[in-house]
């Protein structure tokens, strides 16, 4: 029987290790890798991003989306602390502007 090669054990690790943390919650792209590159090198977690992004598992727009309507539901803040909570997990500013268009920050106040 073959013995498995490290190096493709490490691809299946940082993936699954991925896979894991998606699974708690929704990540952004830069938080996700963030945390990947504390335990396995860059070629594997750049992999595995790679592996996610291309079956819809990692999506920065879809992220966005998802942290403004939770905030909106459970824990309004103001469009400005959104952007600022946003820019902080990573996410590029032209996926914040769509995330927030028609953001009511008088609405969320209430």
């Amino acid at each position: 029987m073959p013995s498995k090669q490290a190096g493709d054990s490490d691809k299946r690790d940082a993936l699954s290790a991925a896979l894991r943390l998606l699974a708690y919650r929704a990540r952004s792209e830069a938080e996700l890798r963030r945390r990947l590159l504390h335990r396995f090198p860059s070629d594997d977690v750049e992999r595995a991003i790679r592996a996610l992004k291309a079956q819809g598992y990692l999506d920065d727009a879809d992220f966005a989306r998802q942290w403004r309507e939770s905030r909106e539901e459970s824990r309004p803040r103001s469009a400005r602390m959104l952007r600022g909570e946003l820019q902080q997990h990573g996410v590029a500013p032209e996926e914040i502007d769509r995330a927030l268009e028609g953001f009511d920050d008088e609405e969320n106040a209430m």
